[in-house]
């Protein structure tokens, strides 16, 4: 399934309870240029649902050591595949 990032508001106001199940979050590291995807559901094992998602990504770290500093983050969203033959 596509992925395409989307602008949920200024991220500093988008808070965990904000993500949908088709959404995740999509974290890359500048250090190493390891990129990951959470899962909204991964996230409320940690965080209360109104939690800042700005607060989230000051709380990541790499395998490779580095911390939020050299993290940079986005939501992505589940798009449905326009293939004309699944219409069929």
């Amino acid at each position: 399934m596509p992925y395409a990032e989307v602008i949920l508001g200024p991220k500093y106001e988008i808070r965990l309870h904000n993500l949908t199940a088709a959404d995740c979050l999509v974290a890359k590291c500048f250090a190493c240029d390891k990129t990951w995807r959470i899962a909204p559901h991964r996230l409320y094992d940690r965080f209360p649902p109104h939690t800042p998602l700005l607060d989230i990504g000051r709380q990541m770290k790499c395998p490779c050591g580095m911390g939020a500093d050299a993290i940079l983050w986005h939501v992505e969203r589940a798009s449905v595949a326009t293939n004309p033959l699944s219409a069929q």
